[in-house]
C-alpha cells in the first residue's frame, strides 16, 4: 500500500507546525517519562485519529522498542495510523536499512524518523534522500545533559556516545536530510520546558528546519520554543494525550500572542479563558445562570 498523504506531504512546510508525538511500546500508545516510564494509553490508530480531528499538522509515530520491521503486527499498526489522518506522518523506531525504509513508506509513512543508524551509518540518510527526496528524512537526536554538554544517545537512549550534539550537527553537513529533532531524555515528560539554548545553537549549525521536542507542558513553552529557540516545528506528547481538545487550544493562544500558526476555526472557544495548562477556566456564576436558564420551547406535532 502506498501513502495516501502524497499531497500534504508535497506541499511546502509551515513557517511553524505543532507535531503531535505519539510514542508506541509492544504496539500501544505510552505516556514516557525520562525514557524510563512508560503507561499504556491505548490504541495508536485512535490516539492519531483524535490528533488529526483536532488540527494537529504532523504525527511523529515512534516505536521506543524499536521493534522488527518484519513484524506483522508493527505494520499493521502503521497501515492502521495510515488511514487515520490526513496530514503527514513521520515514522521511526529502529530502521537501520533500505528495506526498513522502503517498508516504512509501502505501509503508509511520509516520513522517516532515523535516530541510532544517522549516528552509526550516515551514509543511510543519503541513500533515503535519493530515492525518496530530502524533504521524506528526519534525523532523531536523543540526547542527554552530561555537565555542560549534550551527549547524543542511540538504542532508544539506552546507550550514551561520547559525541556531543554539536559536533553531531556539524557532522551532518556532509548527508542529505529534510529535518532534525532534537529530543531531550532529561525533560522527557518532565513539563520543565524545552533546552532552548542547545536549540539555539544547533540552528547556528544546521541549516535545515529544527523540531524541538521533550520537556513541553504549557503553551507558553511552545511558544518559547518557536519565539525564542527559533524552532520551526514543536512536537508535543503526553500533554496532548491529558488535555480536551489540547490541539486547538494551543494553537488559539498562540495565534492570540501573534504567533501564526494554522488554526481550523471551526472549533472556537469565543468568551472563555483558560489557565496555564490551558484547562477552561470556570464562568462567574452570573454568566452560568444565564446559560443555565436558556428556554427551550417544546415542539409539538
Amino acid at each position: 500500500m502506498g501513502s495516501k498523504h502524497s499531497t500534504e506531504a508535497s506541499l511546502v512546510m509551515l513557517s511553524r507546525r505543532l507535531i503531535g508525538a505519539v510514542l508506541t511500546r509492544k504496539n500501544q500508545v505510552v505516556q514516557s517519562i525520562g525514557f524510563r516510564e512508560h503507561l499504556p494509553l491505548g490504541k495508536p490508530s485512535v490516539t492519531v485519529g483524535f490528533l488529526d480531528q483536532w488540527g494537529i499538522d504532523e504525527i511523529f509515530l515512534l516505536d521506543i522498542d524499536s521493534g522488527d520491521w518484519n513484524s506483522v503486527e508493527k505494520l499493521r499498526v502503521i497501515s492502521e495510523c495510515s488511514e487515520s489522518c490526513f496530514v503527514p506522518l513521520t515514522v521511526g523506531g529502529g530502521i537501520k536499512s533500505m528495506n526498513d525504509v522502503r517498508t516504512a513508506f509501502k505501509n503508509g509513512a511520509d516520513k522517516v524518523a532515523i535516530c541510532t543508524e544517522a549516528q552509526k551509518n550516515p551514509k543511510l540518510l543519503s541513500m533515503v534522500s535519493q530515492e525518496y527526496g530530502d524533504q521524506a528524512v528526519v534525523v532523531q537526536v536523543d540526547f542527554r545533559r552530561a555537565g555542560n554538554d549534550f551527549m547524543v544517545c542511540v538504542n532508544g537512549g539506552r546507550e550514551t556516545t561520547d559525541v556531543t550534539v554539536l559536533e553531531f550537527a556539524g557532522m551532518l553537513s556532509d548527508f542529505d536530510f529534510g529535518e532534525l529533532s532534537l529530543q531531550s531524555i532529561d525533560r522527557d515528560g518532565m513539563e520543565t520546558g524545552l533546552e532552548i539554548e542547545l536549540i539555539k545553537q544547533v540552528k547556528e549549525i544546521v541549516p535545515q528546519p529544527i523540531i524541538a521536542m521533550g520537556g513541553i507542558g504549557s503553551h507558553s513553552q511552545v511558544k518559547e520554543g518557536f519565539s525564542v529557540a527559533g524552532a520551526e516545528a514543536i512536537a508535543v506528547g503526553n500533554m496532548l494525550h491529558f488535555t480536551e481538545h489540547s490541539v486547538t487550544k494551543i494553537k488559539r493562544a498562540l495565534c492570540r500572542e501573534g504567533l501564526g500558526i494554522r488554526l481550523d476555526e471551526s472549533f472556537g472557544y469565543e468568551g472563555s479563558s483558560f489557565d496555564q495548562r490551558l484547562r477552561l477556566n470556570r464562568k462567574d456564576c452570573a454568566e452560568l445562570d444565564r446559560l443555565k436558564y436558556v428556554r427551550h420551547e417544546p415542539e409539538f406535532i
